[in-house]
């Protein structure tokens, strides 16, 4: 907390909408902080030491130009919404998102509206990344909802009447309707600034004597502006969160310095986070905390946020469980070794120093960060 700021580091502006210090106050509660003992090498539980860390999550609100139409047919006795743009899903829940938009505006059922993606003879999306999409495109489609629904409604008898679209459709003499809603590029000389904040809790298992560092706890909160779908959102920050224990411990990309090729060319060698690798997660963000500055929802991206503030947190606690800073990402086996036992001096690294699920690729003492010397025998 003595370190907390309203304000960016950078510009030296004001936060929008930030309630950082309210997630430190709900981790902390949820994870059971003040039972935390400071002192390293503190807590025990069999062969192993236990560490609790935390840090902090931030990442940067960003907004791209974007279009959505959303079109209404007659169909059946009601309608359907079609929402359209050249974005893409990736996994990310833009399905999802747009429908929820739309439904929620145009009160009908989810499974009345249709979400059609990736075509470029759709309106203008920016492209998945840097969590941008959500922010980008739901206030377009919010604004596309809208316009129908007052074009629709200025067709009723009275300003009190009950009446659905279909029948609205019917008066108006149109098979279907449509409209386009967009989002504009953030103005350059903001005087604020729009970030999204989190706090997230670890707790560790090391055994020095094996190398080994388990993650066996996390607890994340976090400040993300107005959520549009709990679902869909709850999955981004735990994958998010699954990202960053990879970052921490497993991934790591190597180059030989000869040749310039990567040298785990595939998957079976590049280790990624399995289930076994990732812990119960528990994942909550703050309600009613709209950043209305930003957009028309109050809505920011989610996609990535949940990876920030893993690894410190998980370097945090290492240091709780054994009294050692983690200083590389992702983190080697022998980071943890106890100081007596020598630590491996072989050039052949990538056999001896893959170590599958408990570590990562450690390059040999001497090389720099991100670097090996990987010795590789091509005669015959």
């Amino acid at each position: 907390m003595r370190n907390h700021s309203s304000r960016d580091a950078h510009s030296g502006k004001p936060y929008a909408s930030e309630h950082l210090r309210e997630c430190y106050e709900r981790g902390a509660e949820r994870f059971g902080w003040a039972r935390r003992d400071p002192r390293p090498r503190s807590m025990r539980d069999g062969d192993a030491w236990l560490g609790w860390g935390m840090a902090t999550a931030a990442h940067p609100g960003n907004r791209d130009p974007a279009g959505v139409c959303v079109r209404l047919d007659r169909e059946h006795g009601h309608v359907h919404a079609t929402v359209s743009t050249a974005g893409v899903d990736l996994g990310t829940g833009m399905y999802t998102m747009l429908a929820v938009v739309v439904a929620d505006v145009l009160d009908l059922p989810i499974e009345w509206v249709t979400v059609e993606l990736g075509d470029t003879r759709l309106p203008q999306c920016p492209m998945t990344g840097g969590s941008n999409l959500t922010a980008s495109a739901a206030p377009a489609a919010q604004a596309a909802s809208l316009q129908l629904r007052r074009r629709l409604l200025a067709f009723r008898r009275a300003p009190d009447e009950a009446v659905d679209w279909h029948e609205l459709l019917l008066r108006a003499g149109l098979d279907h309707v449509e409209a386009l809603g967009t989002t504009d590029a953030r103005p350059a000389g903001e005087a604020h600034v729009h970030h999204s904040f989190g706090a997230q809790f670890v707790e560790v298992r090391v055994v020095p004597e094996l190398g080994r560092i388990r993650v066996t706890r996390v607890v994340g909160v976090f400040d993300v502006g107005q959520v549009v779908d709990a679902t869909t959102t709850r999955n981004q920050l735990i994958g998010g969160i699954a990202f960053g224990v990879g970052q921490a411990l497993l991934e790591q990309l190597v180059h030989d310095p000869v040749h310039g090729l990567p040298v785990h060319a595939d998957l079976a060698g590049y280790l990624l986070p399995t289930h076994a690798d990732v812990p119960e997660i528990d994942v909550e963000w703050l309600g009613d905390v709209p950043d209305l500055a930003f957009n028309s929802l109050g809505c920011r991206g989610v996609g990535e946020i949940g990876i920030t503030g893993i690894a410190p947190a998980i370097a945090s606690a290492v240091h709780h469980a054994i009294g050692v800073r983690l200083r590389d990402l992702p983190s080697p086996p022998t980071a943890c070794s106890p100081p007596s036992q020598p630590r491996p001096t072989s050039r052949l690294a990538a056999a001896d120093d893959l170590s599958p699920r408990t570590g990562s690729f450690c390059a040999p003492e001497g090389a720099g960060p991100g670097s090996a010397r990987v010795h590789l025998d091509l005669e015959g």
